[in-house]
């Protein structure tokens, strides 16, 4: 499994690993049930205190994108890219409506975030 670690990136190293396994997920570079590096292997590889990537883990297991089987290592979740993409939809929603109470708030109308909307999908060609 290819990750690296940028340690003069603002982004904290946990969060690193998190955004990388998480991309290897999108990217289909790792499938459901696909071990993962032992902790101590993955930190010694990235020369990185155990528990950080212990933490990465920790929170991805949380996110339910891997699970943890004991002695028999680390394993991406069976759904882990639909659990991945229903976050991603969460999140995405969540930030949306805020800006939209944001722009309620000051005066913009819903023809007016309509027509913003618009301009932004024609901008990026989606």
């Amino acid at each position: 499994m290819i990750i690296s670690i940028d340690l003069d990136d603002n982004v904290p190293v946990y969060r690193q690993i998190i955004n990388q396994i998480q991309n290897l997920l999108i990217e289909g570079k790792l499938g459901p049930k696909d071990p993962l590096p032992p902790i101590r292997q993955l930190a010694t590889d990235l020369e990185l205190n155990p528990n950080t990537v212990a933490k990465a883990y920790s929170i991805l297991e949380s996110e339910r994108l891997i699970f943890s089987a004991g002695r028999k290592g680390t394993f991406v979740a069976a759904d882990a890219l639909d659990n991945l993409k229903n976050d991603l939809e969460r999140n995405s929603k969540r930030q949306i409506k805020s800006i939209m109470y944001e722009l309620q708030s000051n005066g913009y109308d819903k023809k007016a975030f309509k027509k913003m909307i618009d301009e932004l999908i024609n901008e990026l060609r989606w």
